[in-house]
């Protein structure tokens, strides 16, 4: 989610309207195939790890991280999928596209600190397994 937040998002503001639309068009499936199975990854092994160690040491973060890693997936149908369909698809009219990319840079920032909450959970949680 960081990649996209600084990487994607800086190129993609970078581009004039119509080229960033021609881009997206013929490169989300690309996006969608590589970032979507490595969220729902995450997500999933998250669930797993709760489920499995919620009555060890650590359990509470364990299931808290669990959480965390299922919000940005839920964001992603609540906001993403409808904005990247509309870019995927060139219907955005041309002078929206500069405040859709600011918006879903908002967002995807807003993604990235509750994954970065779910990493930094996991973590406590392992830690406080071994500890």
């Amino acid at each position: 989610m960081l990649n996209e937040a600084v990487v994607l998002v800086g190129f993609w503001r970078s581009l004039p309207a119509a080229e960033f639309l021609d881009w997206y068009a013929a490169n989300a499936g690309r996006l969608s195939g590589y970032y979507g199975p490595l969220q729902v990854a995450g997500a999933v092994l998250a669930i797993a790890a709760a489920a499995v160690h919620r009555r060890r040491a650590g359990g509470g973060l364990r299931i808290l991280a669990a959480v965390l890693a299922v919000v940005p997936l839920g964001m992603f149908f609540v906001y993403f999928k409808d904005v990247n369909a509309s870019f995927a698809a060139g219907t955005m009219a041309l002078d929206r596209v500069p405040a859709a990319l600011a918006g879903w840079s908002f967002w995807q920032w807003v993604r990235t600190a509750i994954g970065t909450g779910a990493f930094v959970s996991a973590l406590a949680a392992v830690r406080s397994h071994d500890g």
